[in-house]
């Protein structure tokens, strides 16, 4: 409803639309409330894992990881039609993945508004990127 300046699905990465509430209900599991932060990547590793009992690490069929297991998440990437985000505890770094938007970036803090100096090397965490790359070329 145009709060921060976008209109729309997929109209940014705004909290808004991507910090949404997920709700599993699956046999044996006791209720319970998790914070951490999960995006669609980790759906395939949490029922393969939970569900359907695999044993395979998840980076040998997914970029995601378990929902429910304590290991830290450094990082989540959100994509639209034209550019994806990666979020990490410092902040959002935004980026174009089509050829009109191949050399289009920016950096964005944690609510989402743009960072005044966009050469600030410290708003972005570069190994993120770096390893983010490098795992979507492989699926």
């Amino acid at each position: 409803f145009y709060e921060k300046g976008f209109w729309g699905h997929n109209g940014a990465f705004t909290r808004e639309q991507v910090q949404v509430p997920m709700v599993i209900r699956a046999p044996g599991m006791a209720p319970a409330t998790y914070s951490k932060l999960t995006g669609h990547t980790d759906i395939a590793a949490t029922l393969m894992e939970q569900i359907f009992g695999v044993q395979n690490p998840p980076n040998h069929y997914s970029l995601g990881a378990n929902m429910f297991s304590d290991a830290p998440v450094p990082f989540q990437v959100s994509c639209s039609w034209d550019e994806c985000a990666l979020l990490d505890d410092t902040g959002w770094f935004v980026f174009g993945t089509t050829s009109h938007k191949a050399l289009h970036w920016e950096l964005r803090d944690k609510n989402y508004e743009p960072i005044k100096d966009q050469n600030d090397g410290t708003s972005l965490n570069s190994k993120h990127y770096t390893n983010l790359l490098q795992n979507i070329s492989r699926f």
